[in-house]
């Protein structure tokens, strides 16, 4: 069965959603890997940055207490960009990456006032998702079984 190809990894595609009959379908699974790879090299293609400089992360978000005030009021870098980078961000957030929405609709709300603050926080998000590019949402139907 489906639960038992999931624990033992043999899955023909870790892509596939419908394995045999529709019917007898226990999980299936969200896997947004390729739209954070693409998102994170849109951002490196349109901000002239190269991937190995972004480092690794383990959230998504920055607290804006580690941001300088004056970074609030000047214009960003990627102000001409910033709404291609973080639109390709949304599909990804939307459809089965729940961590990283939240930090994804902050910088939405800001692309017709982009400023140096929302630079880092673009690249915070970016980093993030490198570092976390194979994450999956796996929803299950009924419960697993109980192992012993």
């Amino acid at each position: 069965d489906l639960y038992n190809m999931i624990v033992n990894d043999d899955l023909l595609d870790p892509d596939v959603a419908w394995l045999g009959d529709a019917a007898n379908i226990k999980a299936w699974q969200y896997d947004m890997t390729g739209h954070v790879k693409q998102t994170v090299e849109c951002y490196c293609e349109l901000g002239k940055v190269n991937v190995s400089t972004l480092k690794d992360v383990s959230t998504p978000s920055i607290d804006d207490h580690l941001i300088p005030p004056e970074d609030f009021e000047k214009p960003g870098v990627l102000a001409d960009e910033c709404a291609k980078i973080v639109l390709k961000a949304l599909w990804p957030a939307r459809i089965g990456r729940p961590e990283i929405l939240w930090a994804v609709n902050t910088l939405a709300r800001n692309v017709t006032k982009w400023t140096k603050a929302d630079d880092k926080r673009l690249l915070r998000l970016i980093s993030f998702g490198l570092r976390s590019a194979a994450a999956a949402l796996w929803l299950t139907v009924e419960p697993m079984p109980s192992r012993r």
